[in-house]
């Protein structure tokens, strides 16, 4: 009792199309495409890295009140501070 199934075959371009996805691009739309993706991609990267770099400060800053850490972060703010002052 095993059904058939018709294969339904699509007869006009307008069918076809709907089902798919447009794979030829011109060069101009790819090139921009990837730019436009390329300078996103940067800024995020560099986005999440300030985020990132800003929570370690302020972590370290934290540690500060600690004895021993707290005296090691000192003499390195210190040494930034100097050497900033440096002409």
């Amino acid at each position: 009792m095993a059904e058939e199934k018709e294969e339904i075959v699509a007869e006009t371009p307008g069918e076809v199309a709907r089902g798919y996805t447009k794979v030829h691009l011109s060069t101009w739309h790819l090139m921009r495409n990837n730019f436009v993706g390329g300078i996103a991609w940067g800024f995020g990267a560099v986005l999440g890295g300030t985020v990132i770099v800003a929570l370690i400060i302020f972590l370290l800053n934290l540690l500060n009140g600690v004895p021993v850490i707290g005296e090691f972060i000192s003499s390195i703010i210190d040494s930034v501070i100097f050497y900033q002052n440096v002409p």
